[in-house]
């Protein structure tokens, strides 16, 4: 007798219970208490460079929204499963529409680049310390 194949599918293996547990963990860090079941299951949960991509999208999308000063969005964008590019559109239209500053301890009234010198006395300097450095040169052989 012959073996039938069976043509039940196989069960579908158990995620690794370790990346349910940091997702979750990363998600109600977020703000986001009770992730819903979607969330969870758009994943392969048992890919750890997908799991990592998420943990790193939820990082994210709570930093920047912290850092527009918009907290309360962070939530919204989790659950809507929204990208980070998305985001940082939807923050920037919700900003630019209420005029709210953002984040106003990092407004510094400080140049962010240092001036250069003029380029005469970057030269002349140049010169001062070959001829210094000739001259020792010199003095010593």
């Amino acid at each position: 007798m012959v073996d039938k194949p069976s043509s039940a599918p196989a069960p579908a293996a158990e995620p690794p219970l370790h990346n349910i547990v940091r997702l979750v963990s990363a998600y109600c860090q977020a703000g986001l208490t009770a992730p819903s079941e979607f969330l969870l299951r758009r994943l392969d949960l048992a890919d750890e460079i997908q799991v990592a991509a998420e943990l790193e999208r939820i990082s994210a999308i709570d930093s920047l929204c912290k850092t527009a000063n918009q907290p309360q969005w962070t939530v919204h964008c989790l659950q809507s499963a929204m990208t980070l590019d998305s985001v940082r559109a939807q923050l920037l239209n919700q900003l630019v529409a209420a005029t709210i500053p953002i984040n106003p301890q990092a407004i510094t009234t400080e140049p962010l680049v240092t001036p250069l010198p003029p380029s005469t006395e970057i030269y002349a300097r140049r010169h001062r310390l070959a001829t210094t450095t000739l001259q020792a040169l010199r003095g010593v052989l």
